[in-house]
């Protein structure tokens, strides 16, 4: 299924990195079926009708906010399939610099590490729905610490305040008392964090 979306995005030559649950299975257990990508494209709408031209694709619904959603039959199978842009995480910045910075440095392979995909989660998502996700990632064996990597992430693109109002969510759903532990956004010993990029 995996190799199947890796082919049709190489296809179209997009940069991509597989974010979302697929990325998160490799550590823990999780029950997602979709597959989510980040990719870089200048143009969502274009891509997306570039994408639904495809003979895999069975549709692709027009972009909004950032995101274009559709099917594929990879396989045999019906897979639901979501396209990210970088823009949304970015905090301001260039969508291409929070690419760029999770190609380099937040990314086994093809595939986002963990802290990524909770820090994208937190910083775009609905708190209750993915604070919940991230718990339940928690409670199924991921550890506590990626937080950290997640907090790491939302110092360099300026979205701390966010990302920690997610952050205490999670810890009250895991009944984990205290203070967030503060932390220089340099500071290469965070667990889980990333080292900063080169400019």
């Amino acid at each position: 299924m995996i190799a199947g979306f890796e082919q049709l995005l190489e296809r179209h030559k997009i940069p991509f990195v597989i974010v979302g649950g697929q990325a998160i299975a490799r550590k823990v257990p999780t029950a997602t079926q979709d597959i989510d990508l980040l990719v870089l494209v200048d143009d969502m709408n274009a891509t997306a009708e570039a994408l639904a031209k495809d003979p895999v694709v069975r549709f692709v619904d027009p972009p909004s906010s950032g995101m274009a959603g559709g099917e594929a039959r990879i396989a045999g199978v019906n897979i639901d399939f979501d396209l990210l842009s970088p823009a949304s995480y970015s905090g301001g910045r260039p969508g291409r610099d929070f690419f760029v910075y999770v190609r380099r440095y937040g990314s086994e392979g093809r595939f986002a590490t963990p802290p990524v995909v909770w820090y994208m989660r937190l910083v775009a998502g609905d708190r209750a729905i993915y604070g919940s996700k991230i718990a339940t990632d928690i409670r199924n064996g991921a550890p506590v610490e990626w937080l950290d990597g997640t907090r790491a992430i939302a110092r360099r693109f300026g979205t701390l305040s966010r990302v920690d109002e997610g952050v205490v969510f999670v810890r009250q759903l895991l009944g984990i008392a205290g203070p967030l532990r503060a932390r220089n956004s340099n500071d290469p010993k965070a667990p889980g964090s990333l080292p900063p990029a080169r400019e």
